[in-house]
Order: structure tokens, then sequence, then C-alpha cells
């Protein structure tokens, strides 16, 4: 039989902190938020009273994660006590304080270069040097590698221009003997 698709039911305030408290724990064990391939294990024994896929469950984390960005930008979560300050502290042991710039920077270089290279050319520079701070590790090393290799692939062209400069060259000189 099909599965049927039943409309996405909003999240109880426990089933949130659920969430929460089982990718909190990921990340204290393992330093950082579990990636999509993850995500399943992480939940592991986290008993939501709702049906959930990876796919649904990375969605929320995402979801949860801009609010937390958009909180902690402004200045913080809501009263001690409350659902959201509960949701605001969890979500801080998962995606934690920004990184400053130098440590990205050291941890990514690449992308660093690349980073600072687009915020030369622009007017919205400081941002997205500070969206660089704030990118999540996941996202972050994919594109440190995308950028390496685009590197590697441009010094791989410069050197063969130079090596048929070099031919042309040879080449006009013999002819001008």
């Amino acid at each position: 039989m099909a599965p049927t698709t039943q409309p996405l039911q909003p999240w109880s305030q426990p089933d949130e902190i659920l969430f929460l408290g089982a990718l909190a724990a990921h990340a204290r064990e393992h330093g950082k938020p579990p990636a999509r391939a993850e995500l399943c294990k992480a939940l592991e024994g986290c008993h939501l009273d709702m049906e959930f896929d990876a796919r649904k469950m990375y969605a929320k984390m995402r979801g949860l994660k801009e609010v937390y960005l958009k909180l902690r930008n402004a200045g913080g979560g809501d009263a001690p006590g409350s659902h959201e300050a509960r949701k605001y502290d969890l979500s801080a042991v998962i995606w934690g304080p920004p990184r400053g710039s130098e440590e990205m920077s050291r941890l990514y270089p690449y992308l660093a270069k690349a980073v600072d290279g687009i915020s030369s050319r622009t007017d919205l520079g400081a941002e997205y040097k500070r969206a660089f701070e704030l990118m999540d590790d996941e996202e972050a090393s994919k594109l440190e590698a995308q950028v390496k290799k685009a590197r590697i692939e441009n010094a791989k062209l410069a050197m063969k221009r130079t090596n048929l400069e070099n031919e042309v060259l040879g080449t006009l000189t013999k002819s001008s003997d």
C-alpha cells in the first residue's frame, strides 16, 4: 500500500523541546550539530508525538536554527523559564555563539579568501563577512572544497597558458633567426 501524505501538523512545545534536546545531546557528544545523514541516529530514543522522516526533520532543524540566529543577532531569547527561552538555550548548545573571522579563516582558508574577494567588490561586504562567521561547518566545508578545487583548476589553466605562450615565443624566436 502506498503511504498517504498527511498535512504537516504544528509542533507541540514538548516536541520542539525533545527535538532540540536530542540535537543538543548530539552536539555535546560530537562537538557539532548532526549532519543530514546523522539526523535519524541523533533522534533515536526521542519520543516525539508525531511521525517524521529525515527530510522533514532536517527542514525543522534548519528552521529552528534560522529562528535562533535571528534571536541571537537581536540580542537573545525570552525571559528565563519560558518555552522560548528553553528553545533558545538548547539552540545555543547546538549552534553556539558565532565564531570570529580569525577562527573561520583558519578552518576554511580558501573560502575565507573567496569571501574577502566578494566582500571587497560590494557594498554588502560587512554582511557577507558576518554571514561567513555564522556559517555552519557542513556548509562551510562543502564550499571550502569547491573553492579549493576551482583554485587548483585555475592554477592548472594558468600553467597551460604559460606553457603555450612559451611555446609560441620559442617558435617566434626560431622564425626570426
